[in-house]
Parts: structure tokens; sequence; C-alpha cells
């Protein structure tokens, strides 16, 4: 988190794709959703955030949750400069993007220049598709019925490739998982 403050003021826009959060640390999620609010909200330049399996839990039906099933992420939508968060459709200057959360379809607009998503597509970036189930071959089925030109994801610590182009249509969608290294001292 330091490094990213301290880069982040040389790029135009930084895309965060999911797992904010330590799911296996002792303090809870809850409480973890909290303290990450503040950085998150300091952030220096528009940001996407999209919600990972480990920033994702379900509501319980015994009492209101609005940290729940994703809702820490969404709430900061338009504050400080969170720009697009899970389910966001639209633009941000001349760029049409989508952002998927954990649990959301992989659905978005016919020519869509950027897709946030955690979930990688089945295949070179991700896993097979029977290793995970069906989630990361549905995205993938929908990279290839409508691609974008540019997909980002994560989910995969441990990529077989960190990018590939995906044939679909009239173009090539490039999908990008940088995979993930919590011993490395900077982002992969």
């Amino acid at each position: 988190m330091d490094w990213i403050m301290g880069h982040a003021p040389g790029f135009d826009l930084l895309c965060i794709a999911g797992d904010l959060q330590d799911a296996f640390a002792p303090a809870g999620m809850h409480a973890q959703a909290k303290a990450l609010r503040p950085w998150l909200l300091q952030l220096p330049i528009p940001t996407i955030v999209c919600t990972g399996n480990h920033d994702w839990w379900p509501e319980d039906e015994r009492a209101r949750d609005v940290y729940a099933e994703g809702g820490w992420i969404r709430m900061l939508a338009g504050k400080g400069c969170i720009v697009a968060v899970d389910g966001y459709v639209g633009n941000i200057g001349p760029l049409s993007l989508a952002v998927v959360g954990w649990n959301q379809p992989p659905v978005w607009p016919a020519g869509t220049d950027i897709v946030v998503c955690h979930s990688p597509p089945a295949g070179e970036i991700g896993p097979d598709s029977e290793e995970h189930g069906s989630r990361e071959a549905e995205i993938r089925s929908a990279i290839l019925v409508n691609p974008p030109r540019l997909y980002l994801c994560g989910h995969i610590h441990w990529p077989r490739q960190r990018w590939c182009r995906l044939p679909g249509g009239p173009r090539q969608t490039l999908a990008l998982n940088p995979g993930c290294d919590l011993e490395a001292g900077e982002p992969s």
C-alpha cells in the first residue's frame, strides 16, 4: 500500500482488481474494511476498485450488514478519487469501462475498452476451466463473444503467464494478470 501511494502520482489511472483484504488475518473482515477505507480515499489519482473473493462475504440473514457482499467497496463510489466500483459501466474520459465484482455476472456492453474483474478467464492467465469450476470458463466465453480491448484481473497468484491475447470477433483482448508475490518489495 505504501508502494502504491508513493508511485500512483506517476500514472493516469489506478485499477485494483480485488483482494484488498486478507481473509486469513486475525483482524476480522469488517475491521479490515474499515481500516482500508481511509487509505482508499487518500489515493491521489482516479481509481477503479472491484471486489475479489477475499473482499466479499455473504450478508447474514439475521442482521443487515451494509459491508457484506462487496458493500464496503461499493459505498466508496464517487468519494475521494474512486471513480468506479463493482457494477460500474460507463466512460472515464474517452474510454468505456466495466467493473465486474466478485459474484457478478461477466456482462459488459459491446465495444467496451476496459473490463476490470477479479476473476481471470480460464486458460493462459487463469486456471484450466476444470480447476475452479465454471466462473473462469464463463468469463472466457464472455470475452470471446464480446471482446474488450483490455481485461484486467487477479485471483491467480502464480499465473502460467502474466498476459495473453484472446481472439474474439474483429479484435483481440489483451488480458493481464500480474499475479501476487507477498514477499516482494513491490507489487507484481
